[in-house]
């Protein structure tokens, strides 16, 4: 475990992510959050992310911030914005939060509520696009012609160096 000292708060390095030691109060609240999802994260998480081939967690307390979805494997935050994160101070806080957590090599995507209610399938395939991109196995799997569901394409191989 490696521990740092950034901005007067105490972080140790967890699996690769960096995590703040000093919001212990997060942890209960990303429960809550997940407890009382909004309807868009629902849908999302049901239909898509939670039987999705590489793991996905809810309400990931990632620095001092609780992140609607990230995939550790592909080191990829998804979130989802409602009318709040359109606002100038929205914006602002959204583009704070993306900068700290793409310095640690965390890819975030945004999608708005709206997206999430018009067009799934293809907010499902942008996730799915950017997962392969960070984490080279999960193109071995593809929408099926349906464009529904996810098929593997090829058995995945691994080699040991």
């Amino acid at each position: 475990m490696i521990r740092a000292m950034l901005n007067s708060n105490l972080y140790i390095l967890k699996k690769g992510v960096l995590m703040n030691t000093n919001t212990p109060a997060l942890k209960p609240l990303a429960r809550e959050l997940r407890n009382n999802a909004t309807r868009h994260e629902n849908r999302l998480w049901y239909e898509f992310l939670k039987n999705y081939p590489v793991q996905f967690n809810r309400q990931k307390v990632i620095l001092n911030y609780i992140v609607d979805f990230y995939c550790d494997a592909a080191r990829l935050v998804v979130e989802l914005d409602g009318i709040q994160h359109t606002t100038d101070e929205g914006r602002e806080a959204d583009a704070e939060r993306t900068a700290r957590l793409e310095a640690l090599d965390i890819k975030v995507i945004r999608f708005s509520n709206a997206a999430i209610d018009i067009r799934l399938r293809g907010v499902c395939r942008e996730i799915h696009d950017a997962v392969c991109i960070r984490f080279k196995p999960a193109s071995a799997f593809v929408f099926s012609d349906d464009g529904k569901t996810l098929i593997m394409s090829s058995p995945i191989h691994y080699t040991q160096v």
